[in-house]
């Protein structure tokens, strides 16, 4: 007999403050790939509890997708309870929202992030970051160097709630 898939699910949030500015919408995704590599990675807590009680298969997918007028966040995986997933995920949120990041955690994925920045230089004749065509909202006098520099800082600024909400 044939193996059968496991459903796919996909978590969709809407972002409801979606960045005008082209510097702005660079800036937001730079900052949800880094949250999101602390969330979600295949190496942090949230996945590998899921997995280690075989609600979802193996790897879980996240992006973040901003454009003029929209951004959403989406997690998508394999699971055979998709409800259960949902339930985990709400328990899970909720408690990184009482108990923050520490910065280890936050430059952890800094790094892990800005190293898979620099190595999609690597082989632009596969459609490597040079080899590319900038998203829209890449262009407008900006430089590939701005998608990091300075960032780094602000970043975290931010996430200690230093800076005020929306930037």
């Amino acid at each position: 007999s044939m193996p059968v898939a496991k459903p796919l699910f996909c978590l969709g949030i809407k972002d409801p403050f979606p960045p005008v500015s082209p510097r702005d919408r660079l800036r937001r995704e730079l900052y949800m790939a880094i949250l999101q590599e602390m969330l979600f990675s295949d190496a942090g807590v949230f996945y590998n509890d899921l997995f280690d009680r075989g609600l979802v298969s193996q790897g879980l997918s996240y992006d973040f997708t901003v454009e003029t007028g929209c951004a959403l966040y989406d997690l998508t995986g394999e699971a055979d309870d998709p409800e259960a997933v949902f339930d985990a995920f709400l328990a899970y949120m909720d408690r990184r929202h009482r108990e923050g990041f520490t910065a280890e955690e936050f430059e952890h994925s800094r790094r892990i992030q800005y190293a898979d920045f620099v190595t999609s230089f690597d082989a632009a004749e596969d459609g490597g970051a040079l080899g590319a065509q900038p998203p829209a909202h890449y262009t407008g006098q900006m430089q590939v160097g701005d998608y990091w520099q300075g960032y780094d800082r602000w970043l975290w600024l931010r996430a200690e709630g230093e800076l005020p909400a929306g930037l």
